[in-house]
């Protein structure tokens, strides 16, 4: 994030939910990311789910622990399409998924996540695949574990690092956009009704609707 976004931000309520959104969650909420987890106080859950069932995001509550909530905000086609892939499928059945169906896999991996952070683990391998991670990348994490990736940013990147980096810079460009626009007080639902196709930057991987 750029020193002159920082600065805006000093001047913004950090703990609002519409700048956790946009800090958080400005890639998906845009339409050029498949989902993101969102952390906020378990006292903004409900307003959350509210504020986002106008959108064309779907939202699972993964898991609760003290005054926080993790969330996970995925738009429904898209990670269908994405964890219906042959090699998605392959990774998710050799951690233990039997049933593909969204919300099968969804029950399963809100299960396997809690579990994970009650016993004070990390997160359990697939949550790369629920994140719409290229699924070389999460096969690269798991096999080199967490060691030896080419780059880093919002995920660890084992293949394809020019088109990893440019993804990355469109998601901290979409992020920097949803911070200014909170700044300008204008809505960040504007962010629903527009989308800045990945192609426009030379990049045709990832869904936008």
């Amino acid at each position: 994030m750029s020193s002159e976004t920082l600065h805006i931000m000093e001047n913004m309520d950090r703990e609002a939910l519409d700048t956790q959104l946009a800090m958080q969650c400005a890639p998906v909420l845009a339409g050029i990311k498949v989902s993101n987890l969102l952390n906020i106080p378990r006292i903004h859950v409900e307003s959350a789910e509210k504020r986002l069932a106008e959108s064309p995001l779907s939202v699972s509550l993964l898991y609760t622990a003290g005054s926080r909530a993790t969330l996970l905000l995925y738009r429904r086609e898209a990670l269908e399409t994405y964890l219906g892939t042959t090699e998605v499928r392959k990774l998710l059945a050799a951690w233990g998924y039997t049933v593909f169906a969204l919300e099968a896999v969804l029950e399963r991996f809100a299960e396997r996540y809690r579990s994970c952070r009650s016993r004070g683990n990390h997160y359990p391998h697939e949550i790369g695949l629920l994140l719409g991670y290229p699924v070389e990348d999460v096969r690269g994490f798991v096999e080199n574990q967490g060691k030896n990736f080419l780059c880093s940013g919002y995920w660890k990147v084992y293949a394809n690092r020019r088109e990893a980096e440019a993804l990355f810079a469109l998601y901290e460009d979409t992020r920097e956009q949803a911070v200014r626009m909170l700044a300008e007080k204008r809505d960040i639902r504007e962010l629903w009704g527009g989308c800045r196709r990945p192609e426009d930057r030379g990049i045709c991987k990832t869904d936008c609707k």
